[in-house]
């Protein structure tokens, strides 16, 4: 099978023959190839070290970072290629790293250091494919296999209990029965991982758009390991005529219906319900409600996410999109300036609350839930339109500090009052005229008396 090899490549490739040297396209850049998937990013192997490889290529810009480790970036037409020399490793002490990497002049070897099959093939200039672990073969399986013995794979570097799950959605491959197996069972040494690995491999794993994402972590049982107050979720009866589903399929179901959503979006309606579980109340009719639910998700969800080392602003607008998810929107102009008022006119947060709240409803009765998608489609459509539109902020008032202060306000009240005046404005845009807005403040001070 052909797969492609970039002029970036094929210089490095043609130098390092030249000088004596084998060297090959390995890993993703192969599997995706022959997958008819888009190559993001060219990795290659060598038996050249590290030191003939600063050389050979010394006058390209280089990146070092991971010279002790083998890899060389070279910096072709600014596209970087990452060629590593041929590595064969020891024990793994603390089921992540390896104690003691060496390199070795074997292809095979290097190829059977590797996680999976898929990604142990390998491709040289003539155009050969190598393949002693029979990747292509589970390609066309669309299976996920480990090299060699899946249990020691696994207890080698944990993290590849994550990557076996997260190649499975993005490829919409099985995981072979011996792996799954082998990683049910290995699941605990996930605590070896540091959190910001484990951050970035779920951020992938949402970005597959995959069915029953949550379901399926669940059911390795990494979701407990990973996020043990959304595992908690299921099986919590919801026992409202809202709510058919478990409190985790409807997560489950809210999910998928935010394919190809920013990331911020999925990662409010992973947490955007998890503050249920500690705040139902039955009426009468033993009809359960969740009052103030959108406030505790919130402050769950940032706990979480401070554990996970999120940025803060990220963490920030996730959590802002918590609180608004249970935001009761009205297709009114009037509301819907002031919704955006409340988010300091910052349109891109507007349309991620309508994104979470549309996904969040498409997982409720249907029957309930038709007139509330109405509402979010015109919102939507009216806030595209009203974008065009110059927003009105706080510094746009007709009247300032001064202005206030002279009708007798001091201090905290004028801020109090600007804030009145900006909600006034909203509602009457017309009305943001120096003159008329001292006007409406003497006429409210005379209501006042």
């Amino acid at each position: 099978m052909k797969v492609q090899i970039p002029p970036s490549a094929k210089t490095i490739m043609e130098r390092l023959t030249k000088a004596g040297y084998r060297c090959y396209l390995v890993g993703g850049c192969v599997r995706d190839q022959l997958l008819k998937r888009p190559v993001h990013d060219y990795d290659m192997t060598t038996d050249a070290l590290p030191d003939v490889l600063l050389d050979l290529f010394q006058e390209y810009p280089l990146v070092t970072s991971g010279s002790k480790h083998g890899t060389i970036g070279i910096v072709i037409a600014k596209e970087v290629i990452e060629v590593t020399t041929h590595r064969k490793e020891s024990a793994y002490l603390d089921h992540r790293h390896p104690h003691v990497l060496t390199f070795t002049d074997s292809l095979q070897e290097d190829l059977s250091r590797r996680d999976f099959t898929i990604n142990a093939m390998a491709y040289d200039q003539a155009g050969i494919l190598y393949d002693p672990y029979h990747g292509l073969e589970d390609l066309k399986k669309k299976q996920i296999v480990c090299v060699g013995d899946p249990d020691q794979r696994f207890q080698e570097d944990a993290l590849r209990i994550m990557r076996a799950i997260r190649f499975s959605m993005q490829l919409g491959f099985v995981i072979e029965e011996k792996t799954a197996a082998a990683l049910k069972k290995n699941v605990p040494l996930l605590k070896h991982v540091a959190k910001e690995r484990l951050r970035d491999e779920f951020h992938l794993m949402l970005e597959s758009n995959s069915e029953n994402l949550l379901g399926q972590l669940e059911a390795y049982g990494v979701l407990t390991v990973l996020f043990p107050l959304l595992a908690s979720m299921k099986g919590f009866q919801q026992d409202n005529p809202w709510h058919p589903y478990d409190l985790l399929t409807h997560t489950d179901i809210a999910l998928s219906h935010s394919k190809n959503a920013p990331l911020i979006v999925k990662l409010a309606l992973c947490f955007h319900d998890c503050g249920k579980l500690f705040t139902r109340t039955y009426d009468d009719r033993q009809i359960a409600h969740y009052h103030g639910h959108a406030a505790k998700s919130a402050e769950l969800a940032d706990a979480i996410l401070k554990a996970y080392r999120y940025p803060t602003k990220m963490r920030k607008d996730i959590l802002l999109l918590i609180t608004y998810h249970d935001y009761y929107m009205q297709p009114k102009d009037v509301f819907l300036r002031r919704f955006l008022s409340k988010l300091d006119n910052r349109y891109p947060l507007a349309f991620a609350i309508l994104q979470v709240q549309y996904a969040d409803d498409c997982a409720k009765n249907p029957a309930l839930a038709k007139d509330k998608l109405d509402i979010i489609r015109f919102c939507r459509k009216r806030l595209e339109e009203m974008q065009k539109e110059p927003a009105i902020h706080l510094h746009d008032l007709a009247i300032n500090g001064h202005d206030i202060a002279a009708l007798g306000y001091q201090g905290k009240a004028i801020g109090e009052i600007k804030k009145e005046l900006l909600d006034h404005v909203i509602a009457h845009p017309d009305a943001n005229q120096r003159d008329t807005l001292i006007a409406y403040l003497k006429e409210k001070e005379e209501r006042h008396e």
